[in-house]
């Protein structure tokens, strides 16, 4: 292209706009336009509990219940951004545990040792190259007391402590 090429505009429509100069004719295809405002979500697709890998197929109503020897958790989560999604990155939050969410990273992993019983909610969500933040994606599960912070086990204990007493001060 010449210092002298004038390019004029000679027609668009709905899809296309023509430019025509010295050098040839040029069409621009509007259907190659990025849009860098596409929504898009974040989905946590497994995890693994006390070495035991589970994928996650039920519906996000479903809430796992764990023994306690299952406390020990990583939970792998995707975005579907397609443009450079290795450039995509992450942060958690696990409600129950922290209310603070997670520095961003690129790492899709998150992993939590030794949570005590009760109920938690995983929260991720994910940001693209372009800066958006896609909706949280929550995965709720429920962890058991051990069997010696039970409810039974509080009772067996209050039993034999009456028991111990009665003996002491009968004998």
């Amino acid at each position: 292209k010449s210092s002298n090429d004038i390019i004029q505009c000679i027609g668009f429509d709905k899809n296309f706009a023509y430019f025509g100069s010295a050098s040839g004719l040029f069409c621009y295809d509007y259907s190659h336009f990025i849009n860098y405002q596409t929504p898009f979500t974040t989905h946590i697709d497994e995890f693994t509990a006390g070495g035991e890998h589970k994928p996650i197929l039920f519906a996000k109503d479903d809430s796992p219940v764990l023994d306690y020897s299952q406390n020990d958790l990583v939970f792998q989560f995707y975005a579907n951004s397609y443009t450079e999604e290795n450039a995509t990155t992450y942060s958690y939050s696990l409600e129950g545990y922290s209310k603070k969410y997670s520095n961003w990273t690129d790492d899709n992993h998150a992993f939590f040792t030794n949570l005590h019983e009760g109920d938690y909610v995983l929260k991720v969500k994910a940001k693209n190259i372009f800066g958006n933040i896609s909706p949280e994606e929550k995965f709720a599960f429920t962890i058991l007391a051990p069997w010696y912070r039970t409810w039974w086990a509080y009772t067996l204990y209050i039993v034999a402590l009456i028991a111990f007493v009665y003996v002491v001060v009968l004998y």
